[in-house]
């Protein structure tokens, strides 16, 4: 009773002492007073009580410095002497683990889509050695300098400039510039002419003439009516600028009054006429009962062309041209035909000038318009502004368009529907409009610009791209297996935002990712980029199973050279894992994908001249690879050694943009006077100078035209045999969407922006010296073997340079 009462007559505002507090105190006291370090105490040195002491700094162990000792004992007349062995063990237990982290996210990923508690960022960082370094540093630190990233500039009479974040198709020879095009315009020559002439054509004093001349070249009703739907069935589900119920309203209708009425332009102007033959050519272009590169297709562009120019479309911008010139730019990404991605990339320039012009890229909030007119404004200039931020992505040019002068609103979204729970889900258009506003146009201005990029930027980006919202119908879930019966511009619409998604992540970790493979080509998740390396293995990955699904279910997909485009550059960074490090944990997986989407391409070469020309690159670059992954999988289990790192080095900075100067020679070709001032000159056949009967069926224009495959020789590729699984690593499982669940493991590279797999800091980033001015025999044949020739034309190597 009496300890009870002295303790209640203690001062209620005298909390009691824990006894850890205590313990801290004394601690505190201890370090705080002007004693020796503990070490220095232990050898008994003069110490200079700062933090790390100067004794404890100059012998190599300012780790335990104030109040670490190291252990005395036989052996350790060197200070590190127990400190190396720690190291040694704490590496090895550090792989050990890293191994078994692989194999639970490779069940994991088997069984839920969701991460498993032991792979969280804080259990990752156990087996990260401390390091009195700042790791941040690391993240924020700027990749290369600008200069160093130029990308590669053609001089000659094809001049061009690719940037550094280019597609990889866009980087192969010119030498395809020298093939005929897929077909031939049946129009008459008069009309060619003046098809040449846009955008510069003004012919208004000839209107009527040209007007009636337009109008025999038409459909007839049946035929036109047909080609509408198909538009708006197998077409307009990816860039449609103008409403079906628009179109039919106020152009379809005034053109074909009556059924049985021909096509007349007396109630319709020049740019209405030229919006309703793109809509005519992108639907022959698409219809699955003609040919994918047909004479009826580029009868109407050119006739498009034709009508832009009755109006001159610089003279005189509107709505209705900007229309027709945006669907001219999606006509020609699926044209096969050697300056279709030039005048693709012109004609985008243009039509974002038109919008400039008419005020599009500005709020309309304060202008007095109808509601109507505000719609038809908005969404006109965001199908522009989106198709002008994936060319711009794919070529490594800048967009006509940025953040800092862009505040037009997003249009209303007149397509949403109601999903499979009731609710109302974000039509394609709408989710298409908004990603390119808040993610697209940020990526573009911070990532793909002149300034040094970080890499904390980077990863900044990685998790803006990947956390923008997406509705559950237009979610592309199970990768790799088929969906089921569902509709088709639906499928496609899921898989387009799912491959634009991941197309825009590859194309923003590459760099960082082939700079992983230099520093680190044993195993670069040891990197300090090892997120880029995760990133891009994992958006090559989904991007290259995605494609081949697809094609499986819709194989109208072939037509639309996005799909296929992409997945040659994911193909790229595949083979670049196996090849430079083929003892990567990654690498099994990269080359049995590689495997089937060379399988893939052989099978659809004989239907695609685009993916025909790449096919040389794609089997020497599946040959490379199973070279290098053969060579280490051998009893010695080492890198090739007829590679040289040096050699190895300049083929993968030609990946992430090196500054490259190519001097192709000039081309002397007799032409006639028509043909050298127009960009499809190739398209006129020059019997054509008598106007053809005005309509003609669809079986006798595909007669006209020479088939356009039968010139390809494809080559068989043997079957080879998969190799064993390399000894260090677990074995993956076999099935398509077994490996792809094993190759990326849910939650590596989404949400650990921190770059915490790995945290040792290897040194900074070497610049390579300056290259020669011209491409030596040595980098010509690496070149060659992994598929990126320089040589521009025909197999004659231009002078190249780094500067």
């Amino acid at each position: 009773m009496v300890a009870e009462d002295t303790a209640l007559s203690a001062p209620a505002c005298i909390p009691p002492v824990a006894a850890n507090e205590l313990h801290k105190a004394d601690e505190y006291k201890k370090r705080r007073g002007p004693v020796s370090c503990a070490e220095c105490r232990r050898l008994k040195l003069k110490c200079d009580r700062k933090v790390p002491c100067s004794s404890c700094s100059k012998r190599g162990c300012a780790a335990i410095c104030p109040n670490g000792t190291l252990t005395a004992g036989p052996g350790n007349r060197f200070v590190l002497a127990d400190t190396q062995r720690l190291h040694e063990k704490i590496e090895t237990m550090g792989e050990r683990i890293m191994e078994l982290e692989d194999a639970l996210a490779v069940l994991q990923a088997q069984i839920s889509d969701e991460r498993h508690p032991l792979l969280s960022d804080e259990h990752m960082r156990v087996k990260a050695l401390p390091s009195t370094q700042n790791v941040e540093s690391a993240v924020n630190q700027a990749f290369i300098p600008a200069g160093d990233a130029l990308g590669t500039l053609t001089l000659g009479d094809r001049a061009r400039f690719f940037g550094s974040n280019a597609a990889a198709d866009y980087l192969l020879s010119e030498e395809i510039n020298h093939e005929a095009p897929a077909s031939s315009s049946s129009l008459p020559f008069d009309l060619l002419l003046l098809a040449d002439a846009f955008p510069t054509t003004s012919v208004r004093e000839r209107k009527e003439d040209v007007y009636r001349r337009l109008a025999d070249w038409l459909p007839p009703p049946n035929e036109a009516w047909s080609l509408i739907d198909i538009f708006y069935t197998n077409a307009a589900w990816i860039f449609n600028p103008i409403p079906k119920d628009e179109f039919v309203e106020t152009i379809a209708r005034r053109v074909y009054a009556t059924p049985d009425s021909r096509a007349s332009l007396a109630c319709v102007k020049p740019h209405d006429v030229a919006v309703m033959c793109m809509v005519f050519a992108q639907a022959c272009m698409t219809a699955t009962n003609r040919a994918a590169y047909n004479v009826e297709a580029l009868n109407y562009y050119q006739l498009a062309r034709v009508a832009l120019g009755l109006d001159s479309v610089i003279d005189h911008p509107t709505l209705q041209a900007v229309r027709a010139i945006q669907m001219m730019t999606t006509f020609l990404q699926m044209l096969d035909h050697p300056n279709g991605a030039t005048t693709c990339y012109m004609l985008v320039g243009l039509a974002a000038q038109a919008c400039q012009s008419l005020g599009l890229h500005r709020d309309d909030t304060k202008w007095d318009l109808s509601a109507d007119e505000r719609q038809k404004r908005r969404l006109v200039f965001w199908e522009v502004l989106s198709f002008d931020m994936w060319m711009s992505l794919a070529f490594g040019r800048p967009p006509c368009f940025t953040s800092a002068q862009v505040d037009a609103e997003l249009p209303e979204d007149t397509e949403r529907f109601v999903g499979e729970d009731g609710t109302l889900q974000a039509s394609f258009r709408m989710w298409t409009h908004r990603f390119s506003k808040e993610c697209m146009l940020k990526v573009m201005d911070q990532a793909f610009g002149v300034t040094p990029l970080a890499y904390g930027t980077v990863l900044r980006l990685d998790r803006l791209i990947r956390e923008h919202p997406i509705s559950d119908s237009l979610r592309l879930v199970n990768v790799g297996h088929l969906e089921a019966a569902e509709a088709t511009a639906l499928i496609l619409q899921r898989n387009t935002i799912f491959a634009l998604t991941q197309k825009l992540l590859l194309y923003l970790h590459r760099s960082f990712f082939a700079q992983a493979l230099l520093e680190h080509p044993l195993d670069p998740l040891k990197s300090k980029y090892a997120q880029s390396v995760l990133a891009s293995f994992r958006s090559a990955f989904y991007i290259t199973a995605s494609a081949r699904t697809l094609y499986d279910s819709i194989p109208l997909s072939l037509r639309f050279w996005l799909f296929w485009s992409q997945c040659f550059s994911a193909s790229i960074i595949l083979g670049s894992i196996v090849i430079r490090s083929p003892g990567c944990g990654l690498a099994p997986a990269a080359r049995a994908e590689l495997d089937r989407v060379c399988e893939l391409f052989e099978q659809l070469s004989p239907q695609s001249r685009r993916i025909a020309r790449i096919m040389p690159k794609m089997r020497k670059l599946r040959a490379k690879a199973l070279e290098a992954y053969t060579a280490f999988t051998t009893a010695s289990g080492g890198v090739p050694r007829h590679v040289c790192d040096a050699e190895e080095e300049m083929e993968l900075r030609f990946m992430w943009g090196r500054t490259r100067l190519v001097n192709a020679p000039s081309t002397h070709t007799t032409t006639t006077h028509a043909h050298s001032v127009d960009p499809f000159a190739a398209l006129v056949s020059p019997a054509l100078w008598n106007p053809l009967p005005p309509t003609t069926s669809s079986q006798q224009t595909q007669q006209q035209a020479e088939p356009w495959s039968e010139s390809f020789d494809i080559l068989e590729l043997p079957s080879t045999s998969e190799p064993p699984p390399i000894p260090i690593n677990p074995p993956l499982p076999p099935s398509p969407m077994s490996m792809l669940a094993a190759a990326v493991p849910p939650g590596w590279g989404t949400d650990g922006h921190d770059a915490s797999a790995p945290l040792n800091t290897p040194s900074p980033v070497s610049t390579a010296a300056s290259m020669q001015g011209t491409l030596d025999a040595t980098w010509q044949r690496l070149m060659d073997g992994i598929g990126f020739p320089f040589d521009d034309v025909q197999g004659n190597s231009g002078s190249g340079g780094s500067s």
